[in-house]
């Protein structure tokens, strides 16, 4: 079972998940979407998951709009998460899924992170003083 959820930052920008509980094959893949607003034209997607009672995970990173050429991704997703982002959407997908990619995953977005995501992938608390809410 893959449950998303959304996190969002700056005023007047939202996104959303399409959906909340999403059941998926070993060994087959499976896609979560999001759907989100904002005026910028600068836009940074972001995808994390969390195990129960563990830190939250930075997945990648992926560009919309005029920064579609951008996209950043963990070491361990390398091989099975890919990321496709359009002008008021992203989507994750997870290839070849095994018992441990059930997670609770989370959809972020964020205008103006190149210097956020090394942050990010060394230390979660630090990811917090930036202001990101879960929703």
């Amino acid at each position: 079972v893959f449950t998303s959820s959304c996190l969002v930052t700056g005023s007047g920008d939202s996104i959303t998940n399409i959906q909340t509980d999403v059941l998926g094959k070993e060994m087959h893949l499976v896609t979560l979407s999001c759907n989100y607003s904002t005026s910028d034209s600068t836009v940074y997607l972001f995808w994390y998951r969390q195990y129960p009672g563990q830190v939250i995970q930075y997945i990648l990173s992926k560009g919309a709009r005029s920064t579609d050429s951008f996209m950043n991704i963990s070491p361990f997703a390398k091989d099975r998460f890919s990321s496709a982002t359009g002008q008021d959407f992203t989507e994750l997908t997870i290839s070849h899924l095994t018992l441990n990619d059930s997670a609770i995953y989370y959809c972020a977005l964020r205008l103006t992170a190149l210097y956020f995501i090394h942050t990010l992938n060394k230390n979660y608390q630090n990811h917090r003083t930036y202001g990101m809410h879960l929703c």
